[in-house]
């Protein structure tokens, strides 16, 4: 008799998972005996939108971090999302000892940006909005429904959530079930995946926003992987293939002008130089913000399917392609691009990485954060040769994205949120470190 393990769901969408390769081999061996088919069960806990949708969001006491996401800074305050549930807020005044104000609880929230002293988070498919000008105590000011109805919001470990309009449910989570059965190795019909049930083959990542001297109209700073933005007086926010506009001219009463195809794969969004930079699977898009509510597409820079954010200073835009589960089987690799003519940009380098995700750049020194294998610092003076010029490399962390801020870094991973001084190149410190359990 033989086991096979694997993982699989029984409901109507596609949820990532990590297993499939294993089990095809196994399943491809040839194998006529009997087998016992163990797998885990992804049963989704649901809830009503209309419930969400009632509640009235306020700061709650300090809580430890343990699922850190995107992270923002806003006049010397950070904000670090907890995926899916809201949003820690420290003064950060004195970097090396960041003191906790709150957790600000936001259900299905990922992403954040402050303008005029309004916080602007999402809350599963909607908008919400909160006066910060205390911020020991938000207020709830707004919720625009449906900024983005078709949108898969992260829940965290590689799972996925969405909505049923008609059933007015959205997925808030996730139980695991172990599953059991028997039947010949041979015969399909007791391979879940096999009998027509969802099943997708890889966990999915969350996929910048502002960069030092990007024009971001009275906001704060984001970093490389997020999907939303400020310019020109908007909110823009993309999902999977659309770009959706809010214009802030009323930060109190933000209203939706526009939506903006896009193309499939969007992952991230960055503004520079009166432009959109859009990281997508296969490219980075550039458009016009000459019309802030109709931004005109300018060129496209294409590369093999990759998960990539992007960057921008000056004239040369970097990015970095990651390969592997949902982010197809490309190189990993840092490119530069020169956009001083963005309507026909020319990618002039490209350098290997192991695994990139996020990334910053300040002046000539260049961050590029590798998951597993840690945050590398870089001399970009010259951009031919920026992958000969290594100046430091911390291995012992979990590097996922960063904000640099003139002399301070941000990073953000998995093991929690370091703040770096970097204001001497060559002697690069740490300053703390916002540990996860």
């Amino acid at each position: 008799m033989i086991s096979l393990l694997f993982k699989q769901t029984r409901i109507g969408m596609p949820i990532p998972f990590k297993a499939l390769a294993i089990v095809s081999v196994l399943l491809l061996s040839g194998c006529t005996d009997d087998c016992v088919f163990n797998w885990v069960d992804l049963q989704p806990q649901y809830a009503l939108l209309s419930d969400v949708r009632s509640e009235t969001l306020t700061m709650e006491s300090p809580r430890e971090l343990e699922n850190p996401g995107k992270m923002y800074y806003y006049q010397n305050m950070l904000l670090i999302n907890e995926v899916g549930e809201g949003i820690h807020i420290y003064d950060n005044q004195d970097p090396a000892n960041p003191t906790v104000i709150g957790f600000l609880s936001i259900p299905g929230n990922v992403d954040m940006a402050v303008h005029n002293d309004v916080l602007y988070a999402d809350s599963y498919i909607d908008l919400v909005s909160f006066s910060v000008a205390n911020w020991q105590a938000p207020v709830q000011i707004g919720r625009m429904e449906n900024l983005y109805p078709s949108y898969s919001y992260p829940l965290g470990n590689g799972l996925f959530g969405w909505y049923s309009e008609e059933d007015d449910l959205i997925i808030t989570g996730y139980n695991e079930v172990e599953m059991s059965e028997s039947g010949v190795c041979d015969q399909g019909n007791f391979i879940p995946w096999r009998r027509g049930e969802s099943v997708l083959f890889a966990a999915a990542d969350m996929e910048a926003a502002v960069s030092p001297g990007a024009n971001n109209g009275g906001g704060g700073q984001g970093g490389s992987m997020a999907r939303f933005t400020l310019a020109a007086n908007r909110l823009y926010a993309v999902d999977n293939n659309s770009l959706h506009i809010v214009s802030l001219n009323n930060p109190t009463n933000p209203q939706r002008t526009n939506e903006v195809s896009i193309g499939w794969g969007v992952e991230t969004i960055f503004p520079a130089q009166n432009m959109l930079f859009f990281g997508t699977t296969t490219g980075m898009i550039i458009h016009s913000l000459a019309d802030p509510d109709n931004p005109e597409y300018l060129s496209v820079i294409s590369h093999m399917e990759a998960c990539d954010p992007v960057v921008v200073q000056g004239n040369y835009a970097y990015y970095t392609i990651r390969s592997g589960n949902f982010c197809g089987q490309g190189e990993d690799l840092l490119g530069v691009v020169d956009i001083s003519n963005p309507r026909s940009p020319i990618e002039v380098a490209t350098h290997s990485m192991d695994g990139p995700y996020g990334l910053g750049i300040d002046g000539e020194t260049l961050f590029i954060c590798e998951g597993d294998n840690g945050l590398k610092v870089f001399d970009a003076s010259d951009y031919n040769s920026i992958g000969d010029r290594m100046t430091k490399r911390y291995r012992n962390v979990h590097a996922w994205d960063v904000i640099p801020l003139g002399e301070v870094l941000l990073m953000v991973g998995e093991d929690g949120l370091y703040q770096y001084d970097y204001s001497d190149p060559s002697n690069i410190r740490e300053l703390s470190h916002i540990a996860t359990p």
